[in-house]
């Protein structure tokens, strides 16, 4: 997602862009639905064993949406821009909902990263997932959508 539309940014290739919009929406479409919209650390793996979430990718992805978002915005496709943001937000309150670790001890913004299930490693903090964690607010602030106002 990050990779195509960054990509239709630096060439202004429309076939990139349209990847970009293809796969965003594919990611999209496999939220999993109820409590949480944070995805599992693997689409495919069986609901029914309650797979862990992964707050890094979802950061990543959320990443994604608003610069998709930025780019059919500069291309004056309101809608779509619209679209992706909304998208975006969602998935960030539910981050924040999920896994926000504003406790000293805890040594990232974030919880419930998964970065190697197999051997063991999720429902963790992981640096690139607060890195795009932070990169989306920095997005946010710069298309006017959120403030570094703090509520009383």
């Amino acid at each position: 997602m990050y990779g195509f539309t960054s990509m239709y940014n630096r060439t202004g290739l429309v076939r990139y862009l349209d990847k970009a919009r293809r796969v965003s929406q594919f990611y999209v479409d496999h939220l999993p639905t109820g409590d949480s919209v944070v995805p599992p650390w693997d689409f495919n793996a069986p609901a029914s064993t309650n797979p862990p979430r992964d707050t890094s990718s979802a950061t990543i992805a959320s990443s994604a949406l608003l610069l998709l978002s930025q780019v059919e915005a500069s291309l004056g496709n309101v809608t779509g821009s619209a679209y992706w943001t909304d998208k975006a937000v969602m998935l960030l309150r539910d981050i924040i909902r999920l896994a926000w670790r504003p406790e000293p001890q805890w040594q990232a913004l974030l919880s419930n990263g998964t970065s190697f299930y197999n051997h063991g490693v999720y429902d963790t903090g992981l640096i690139y997932g607060d890195y795009y964690f932070v990169k989306a607010g920095n997005i946010l602030l710069d298309m006017g959508i959120a403030n570094c106002t703090l509520a009383g």
